[in-house]
């Protein structure tokens, strides 16, 4: 009966043994769950490079591993909002926040990248290659400064290719025009279309400006047919035409002018309804009026007109 229990007894035992067994010969490394605090008054290195005497100079935390080193902040459906995860990783390109969930990347470092390629100060400001950025800090308001030297272009780019096009280009001038100078540039573009490429101006969603491809200005227009072209009333307080190609009227007083007999001059505005020289109202609906031309016209009837009164009272 002895021999009986304990064979029984053995027998039971032998399961665990092998169990025992098979765990010293290919130990099983489990998850530590701790379910209090944690407090480390030390470095902490978490990776499979890290090492005894790691060195924790100037750093409390590190990540070690031999590709693509990240933190996740992972959120679960436990408390019912949908899950999510964010990465922060780096490698020997860059250094990047990435949307795990949906595998984007909306904010990348790339290596050497210069000292304060990017800096927000303390009053909201945001500086592009500068930690002391100047905005509107009185208002508290931030503001965004593009630093850069008095006599160099700095500027900035919208669109594909801002240095070949497409693309449009605002910033400072120093080196390309001068000191003190700033641009508006849009950049050349094979496949567009006239009047593109062109600089536009819109308030409450409408154009209300133009500047097309061959430097035409077009005001309430969209399509100038000439270099300033504006389709509305112009209000000035004065107007002054340049006098290089003027051809002024003051011929009229030279002895061999020949002054148009006054009997023909009343046969031609019988027949044609206007002075001769000075464009018909059909003719001015059909293709406008040029303001200059028709200034110069009628000073010229001004003095003709003068020598037809000094013809009457001679003869008076």
């Amino acid at each position: 009966m002895l021999q009986s229990n304990m064979y029984r007894t053995v027998k039971s035992l032998i399961p665990a043994l092998l169990v025992f067994v098979s765990t010293q010969a290919n130990p099983v490394q489990a998850d530590n769950v701790i379910a209090d605090d944690l407090i480390v008054q030390g470095g902490i290195c978490v990776g499979p490079e890290c090492v005894n005497g790691e060195d924790f100079t100037e750093i409390d935390w590190k990540i070690k591993f031999n590709d693509n080193p990240g933190l996740r902040f992972q959120q679960t459906t436990t408390g019912g909002n949908p899950a999510q995860s964010w990465d922060l990783g780096g490698n020997e390109n860059t250094f990047f926040i990435q949307d795990f969930t949906r595998n984007l990347f909306p904010f990348t470092v790339a290596t050497s990248a210069p000292t304060n390629s990017f800096f927000i100060g303390s009053t909201g400001t945001v500086g592009f290659g500068t930690n002391t950025p100047i905005g509107n800090a009185a208002a508290g308001l931030g503001g965004i400064h593009i630093a850069g030297p008095a006599t160099a272009d700095v500027f900035s780019g919208i669109g594909p290719n801002p240095n070949a096009g497409p693309a449009f280009n605002f910033g400072y001038s120093g080196s390309s025009f001068g000191r003190g100078s700033g641009f508006f540039n849009v950049r050349p573009d094979a496949s567009a279309v006239a009047p593109n490429p062109s600089l536009r101006f819109a308030t409450v969603n409408t154009q209300r400006m133009i500047i097309t491809n061959i430097g035409r200005v077009g005001i309430g227009t969209l399509d100038p047919q000439q270099l300033l072209e504006v389709a509305g009333t112009v209000r000035a307080q004065t107007f002054q035409v340049g006098a290089q190609n003027l051809n002024v009227p003051d011929y009229v007083f030279e002895p061999d002018y020949k002054l148009l007999p006054l009997k023909q001059l009343a046969k031609f505005i019988e027949k044609e309804k206007h002075l001769p020289e000075i464009p018909s109202a059909k003719e001015i609906k059909a293709t406008g009026l040029d303001v200059t031309e028709l200034q110069l016209s009628l000073l010229k009837k001004v003095e003709e007109l003068t020598l037809y009164t000094l013809q009457q009272e001679q003869q008076l």
